[in-house]
């Protein structure tokens, strides 16, 4: 599940799914080899996204403002 639009009834444009599929890129970079890693990093709209991710792929972020940046894949 991801979210990255103004409203949950208006879909992503095309900008908006390469910044969360760059974001997602980045957060799996930083992929533990066992156990689970936190930390945080910028967001596309400016604030700090903060973020979760295992030693098998699956993570989970939330942007700290209201832009509605948020995924758990």
């Amino acid at each position: 599940m991801s979210h990255f639009a103004p409203s949950r009834f208006e879909p992503m444009t095309i900008a908006q799914r390469g910044k969360l599929s760059r974001m997602r890129a980045e957060v799996q970079q930083r992929k533990p080899e066992h156990g689970e890693t936190r930390g945080s990093m910028r967001c596309a709209c400016g604030a700090t996204l903060h973020f979760t991710i295992q030693s098998t792929g699956i993570s989970y972020a939330r942007c700290s403002a209201a832009c509605g940046v948020k995924w758990s894949q």
